[in-house]
Parts: structure tokens; C-alpha cells; sequence
């Protein structure tokens, strides 16, 4: 039994492993598209939920209309969720945006409401305190002729272990290959309007379903190396770390639910299965394969775990991100996540 958890608990290891040397050896070619003819694009409609974002939101605006695309193109949306500070006003201070104030009822409401009341071909979902590197990014979303464009975020302004993030985003580019990248960034979900769906109101990793709806449907799903996109930083405790990857996985754990429903086929369910689930519980596997393989081992292991754990923050990250989705697994199946809010 020792070798079945050994198994499981390195697929996840597997497949990166062979996303970054695909990467390596696979030629990537720069498009210049700063002389290409923009009169004719489409139409492209913003969404911004935010909730309590009054000190990002007009930089954000700005940054959207500092974009070189037609400004008669551009369709900016803002949806604030019930926010009790001066996101609504200060966004109203910007001309040509519609600003739009809900009662509280969670991201994933208000991104269906914005879309109601949007009119562009295209779908662009954007975090309020996410800020587009280069000035052609909406450009490179068009011109990347897929149903659906995620991007990346610049290594000196990621959240959280800056190495996980720089594999994630290795993995995304193979699956890209495919036209299967199964998760986008909130920063940048880039839709055609016709893939995109009406999100269940209780769930909380739209940047999970809304490429495996996209994919489901038929469509291509891709990240975009070249458009780069800088978000807020943030200084984590440990409980406030703990506290965002719980909402992070309870949140893929509700689209995993989903996905059962979504019937994808066999190649997409692969990269969602050694991208996403394989990951969440490799730390459980592996865990299982010393507890059966070595008793002594099994101790060592939890000992050394558990020293380096109190005494190294950088551990502590590594361990919530490792054995977090255990937690967040067991709480979602006793009570199920209700409300696809930024808290819970």
C-alpha cells in the first residue's frame, strides 16, 4: 500500500517537473504589436468588483485608460459589494465609468450582475488592486485568438512563496500549450463574451471555474506571458495566511464539486488532476506513505516538522500551503462554503 500513497503523492511533483523542461527547451516567440492597426478591434467590457477599495480603485481606472486601445472601445464597470468606505464616490470621480452599488452578496454576484450590464465582445475581469505592466495588454488579449486569456503577475509584486508562484505560472504556460489552462489569475480573466458563464453565487474561485467552463464549452484557454500585471503586496502573518489559502482551497475545493458537473474531457481532466487536486493532497499522501512505510520515520518526520514549524516563518508558509487543503477539504464537506465573498 506504501508504494500506492508514494505514487500519488509525487504526480503532482511529476507534472511540474515536466511542464518547467517543456518550458526550457520550447522557443517563444515575441509578438510586436505596437505598430499593429487598433481602429477595428472589438468592443471590450470591464468588470470590477470591489469591495472597500478606496485607495486602489482610481489608480486602477486610470491604469485601465492609459491602455493603448481605442478609449471608444473600452467599457469600464465598477460593482461595489456593499463596500462601506469610498470606493463608489472616488470611482465616480473618473469620466465614462459606470459605477454600480449592490448590497453585500459576494464576488461572484456582482461579476453576474456587471456582466447584465455590460455590451462588449469581450470580458475582461480584473482585480481593483491589480495594475497592467504594459501598456499593449489589451492588445495581446485580443490578438492572442482564444476564447479566454489569463496573465501573469510580475515576480517582485507576488503574494505569498515567490518560487511557488514562478512554478504555477510554468505549469499554466504548458497547459497554455494545449489550449487547457484549467486556472487564471483574478488579476486578468480575459473572455470571450459568448463563453462567459453565469457564476453559481456561492463560489469563490471564479479564476478556477471560469476556465474550466470556457474549456468545457469547447473553447481555448490560455496564459499570455507578455502581459504582465502587478497587484498589491501584502505582509502575511501566519494566521493571516492560514486564513487566505483556507478561502483560496474551500474555494477550489467548491469548484472541484462543480467540476463534476462540467464533464471535461480526458485531457483537461488530466491537468486538472495533477495541477490542482494531486497538489492539494500530495503533502496527505506522502504523510500516509511514511506512516505505512517507517513508524520511526513517520515520527521523525512529524518531529522535525513540527521544530522547524514553530521556529521558521518561511516553514510555516510551506506547511499551510502543504496541509491546508486537508483542513479545507474536511470543513467544506461538514459545512459548505455559502456566501462567494472576499471573507467568510
Amino acid at each position: 500500500m506504501w508504494q500506492l500513497f508514494l505514487i500519488i503523492s509525487l504526480m503532482h511533483v511529476l507534472f511540474v517537473a515536466i511542464a518547467i523542461i517543456y518550458n526550457v527547451f520550447s522557443k517563444k516567440i515575441d509578438m510586436n504589436v505596437s505598430n499593429i492597426d487598433i481602429s477595428n478591434f472589438p468592443k471590450i467590457s470591464i468588470l470590477i468588483p470591489a469591495y472597500n477599495e478606496e485607495k486602489n480603485i482610481e489608480n486602477k481606472i486610470k491604469n485601465i485608460l492609459s491602455q493603448n486601445y481605442p478609449k471608444d472601445k473600452l467599457e469600464i464597470l465598477i460593482g461595489s459589494d456593499g463596500s462601506t468606505d469610498r470606493t463608489a464616490e472616488k470611482a465616480r470621480k473618473v469620466e465614462n465609468v459606470k459605477v454600480f452599488e449592490f448590497d453585500r452578496s459576494g464576488k461572484a454576484s456582482v461579476l453576474n450582475k456587471l456582466y447584465q450590464k455590460s455590451s462588449g465582445d469581450y470580458i475582461l475581469v480584473s482585480d481593483a488592486d491589480t495594475l497592467f505592466l504594459s501598456k499593449n495588454a489589451l492588445k495581446n488579449a485580443v490578438l492572442s485568438n482564444s476564447e479566454m486569456v489569463t496573465a501573469i503577475v510580475g515576480s517582485d509584486e507576488l503574494p505569498g512563496l515567490k518560487k511557488y508562484w514562478n512554478i504555477e505560472f510554468n505549469v499554466r504556460n504548458f497547459e497554455s500549450q494545449f489550449g487547457k489552462c484549467v486556472v487564471s489569475s483574478g488579476t486578468f480573466i480575459f473572455v470571450k463574451r459568448e463563453y462567459f458563464p453565469e457564476i453559481p453565487s456561492h463560489i469563490i474561485a471564479d479564476d478556477l471555474f471560469i476556465p474550466l467552463w470556457v474549456i468545457k464549452n469547447g473553447g481555448k484557454s490560455i496564459q499570455n506571458d507578455s502581459i504582465i500585471c502587478k497587484t498589491e503586496k501584502e505582509n502575511y502573518t501566519t494566521r493571516s495566511y492560514f486564513k487566505k489559502k483556507m478561502r483560496v482551497v474551500r474555494g477550489g475545493i467548491q469548484t472541484l464539486f462543480e467540476y463534476f458537473e462540467l464533464k471535461l474531457d480526458f485531457l483537461s481532466f488530466s491537468f486538472f488532476f495533477l495541477h490542482k487536486i494531486s497538489r492539494w493532497y500530495m503533502a496527505l499522501f506522502f504523510t500516509l506513505f511514511l506512516l505505512f512505510f517507517d513508524v520511526k520515520l513517520f515520527l521523525s518526520y512529524i518531529s522535525v516538522s513540527l521544530l522547524l514549524f514553530l521556529v521558521f516563518k518561511k516553514f510555516r508558509m510551506l506547511m499551510i500551503d502543504l496541509y491546508v487543503p486537508v483542513i479545507a477539504t474536511i470543513l467544506e464537506f461538514i459545512k459548505p462554503t455559502k456566501f462567494g465573498g472576499w471573507d467568510f
